[in-house]
């Protein structure tokens, strides 16, 4: 009997870690902001593939007011997937940003989805600051 409870007790402590685990995995992350702009990019685990996903990073949002801002709204891609970051594809802007010495101007690629499940892409200059 005593084997017996052993093999649950281990089945249930298993069982927590994997249903901890995967309720964490459904928690975004902080969006990460720079220079007026809110950048957010998450990971999950996927329990049938077991690997770890991550999506593509994303303008969440803008600070209003703030030139970039205007930049982002003008060619509304706030809540638009990064393509690319000065010519490198699936780069993170905030790598970019966050140099000591960052260029003045960024450019970023987006990938805007319209309506009819059609995509564009739209081009956008940043100030580094």
């Amino acid at each position: 009997m005593l084997p017996a409870l052993r093999r649950l007790a281990l089945a249930g402590t298993i069982l927590s870690v994997v249903a901890g685990t995967a309720a964490r995995a459904d928690v975004l992350p902080e969006p990460t902001y720079v220079a007026g702009l809110w950048f957010l990019a998450h990971s999950h685990f996927d329990p049938v593939t077991h690997t770890v996903e991550t999506s593509p990073m994303v303008l969440m949002s803008c600070q209003d007011g703030h030139p970039n801002c205007s930049a982002a709204n003008a060619a509304k891609v706030v809540g638009a997937e990064v393509v690319s970051v000065d010519g490198k594809a699936g780069a993170d802007p905030n790598a970019l940003f966050g140099l000591a010495h960052p260029p003045a101007r960024i450019t970023v690629v987006f990938r805007r989805d319209q309506p009819g499940g059609k995509t564009t892409q739209a081009t956008v200059s940043f100030s580094s600051k």
